[in-house]
């Protein structure tokens, strides 16, 4: 006959071995004769000592049992109360049975467990004198588990910093690894290759510089070895507001003879032909520069001219090591200037034809004979800036200003010269400066193209002009702008 101290000790052991088989998920496989392993303690366990902890939604479980050692046969019925409510689990097992129970408890909190042993009347009499019952306590206490949780990011300006805070995540055991994965996506450039993909790290936070939109991923660790995920998206915003701005002249009013950028020329040109002599300001300069500024034509490159650069020094950044445009000098033409022989104060004069001896300008001879002189000014000023019925907010291509506009807004990313450097990154700065090169020079000869005349009609009418080859004021019918075009924006 087993002594019961001797039973009691194998009780104990076997309800370990199954608790132990539980854990593991392996198949449940008892030796009586071999002593269980315990489990490690949990390092930086939010659960209190000698307690059962359960992460929320998972099963608690151990094992049920009965003695069979030494020809000890006992039936015993057990009665499980989880202690949170619930019906309480009912198992019957006959000499040397085992089995497995679990529960999952609602919410987060402390449980105690009561399993209560009923033994039945057939079993062997020592199975009634067990030193200290068959009754057993355990407690049980419910904690949220593994979280990982990343702060909301706000947006940055290209070449800024993103911070990024994972030190909301929580586990009910320590947390000791922070893994951010890295994936471009939004406005990135097709098939880019980060220099960091992926960086791990014991600390909660990560500061990095962004150059492009990029996906997040987190995944935190703990001491067990369980693991957590959460994504987030880093937003960037582009940097040329308020940092690029077109070249704006003003239309030359009424006295401005003497401005140095508008050139004296006379009406008449050889053959006996009219126009008028009419300059648009680019970059502010009488002589012929290219649409963009500074120039792009020629041979070299423009970096230190056009734009530039500067690397991203962050080496647990996704972007370290890449060039990148930090800031431009393109200006772009927006509006033209008039020949001052247009207006009253214009001092090219010509024989007055209603007074003998005397010299009038074109202005007050053409006003003085009720041309439409203040149409013409209109339309010209039309044609040099916004364009027919045009303003800023609403171009049209029947002016040079609103041509120009209309080609910038038309698609930004490849006509605009500001989205076009401000999305120039590159892990080689010669492939930079080569791609930022094409990119400016094709976009001028597509602005200068864009923006010439003839550009759509605006105005047509009768004025009177000096042929200097006649010597003599004749009338002429005056375009502005040429007919068959339609404006468009």
């Amino acid at each position: 006959m087993l002594k019961t101290g001797r039973a009691r000790t194998v009780v104990t052991r076997v309800t370990m071995a199954v608790v132990t088989a539980l854990a593991l998920l392996v198949p449940l496989s008892l030796v009586e004769q071999t002593p269980a392993v315990a489990a490690p303690a949990p390092a930086a366990d939010t659960c209190s000592p000698g307690t059962d902890c359960v992460e929320l939604g998972e099963p608690s479980g151990h094992g049920l049992t009965t003695i069979n050692n030494g020809g000890l046969r006992c039936t015993v019925t057990w009665s499980v109360d989880w202690g949170d409510g619930s019906a309480p689990t009912q198992v019957t097992l006959l000499p040397g049975a085992q089995q497995l129970v679990w529960h999952t408890y609602p919410a987060v909190g402390t449980y105690t467990e009561t399993d209560t042993p009923t033994i039945a009347p057939s079993s062997d009499p020592d199975c009634f004198n067990v030193p200290g019952g068959w009754y057993e306590q355990r407690t049980h206490q419910v904690v949220n588990g593994l979280t990982a949780r990343i702060a909301p990011v706000a947006p940055v300006l290209r070449a800024g910093h993103a911070f990024l805070d994972a030190s909301a995540s929580t586990g009910p055991r320590q947390i000791d690894t922070y893994t951010w994965d890295f994936a471009p996506e939004g406005d990135c450039p097709s098939n880019l290759s980060l220099a960091n993909p992926s960086v791990t790290s014991s600390s909660p936070t990560l500061d990095i510089v962004v150059l492009c939109d990029l996906s997040v991923r987190l995944t935190v660790s703990d001491v067990r070895g369980r693991t957590a995920q959460q994504s987030a998206h880093v937003s960037v915003s582009p940097r040329t507001a308020g940092q690029w701005k077109p070249t704006t002249v003003d239309l030359v009013p009424e006295g401005s003879s003497a401005d140095p950028r508008t050139p004296a020329e006379d009406f008449a040109l050889p053959k006996g032909e009219f126009r008028f002599a009419l300059t648009a300001s680019r970059c502010r300069r009488d002589t012929r520069p290219l649409l963009l500024c500074p120039p792009t034509d020629g041979l070299g490159t423009l970096e230190g001219k056009a734009y530039n650069l500067a690397d991203v020094n962050d080496p647990n950044g996704p972007f370290h090591g890449f060039w990148f445009v930090v800031h431009n000098n393109v200006t772009v033409k927006m509006t033209g200037l008039f020949n001052p022989n247009l207006f009253k104060s214009s001092a090219t004069k010509h024989p007055d034809p209603d007074h003998r001896g005397k010299k009038v300008n074109w202005f007050t001879l053409n006003q003085r004979r009720g041309k439409p002189v203040s149409a013409l000014t209109k339309a010209v000023r039309a044609h040099e800036g916004w364009g027919r019925s045009g303003s800023a907010a609403r171009p049209n291509n029947s002016g040079h200003a609103g041509a120009t506009a209309c080609y910038l807004r038309k698609d930004k990313t490849r006509h605009n010269p500001a989205v076009a450097l401000e999305m120039g990154f590159d892990q080689q700065k010669a492939n930079l400066v080569s791609h930022t090169n094409d990119n400016l020079r094709r976009i001028s000869g597509e602005l200068r193209s864009a923006a010439a005349d003839p550009l759509p009609l605006i105005w047509t009418g009768t004025v009177l002009f000096w042929n200097s080859t006649k010597h003599r004021w004749q009338p002429a019918v005056h375009n502005v702008g040429a007919a068959g075009r339609t404006p468009t924006c």
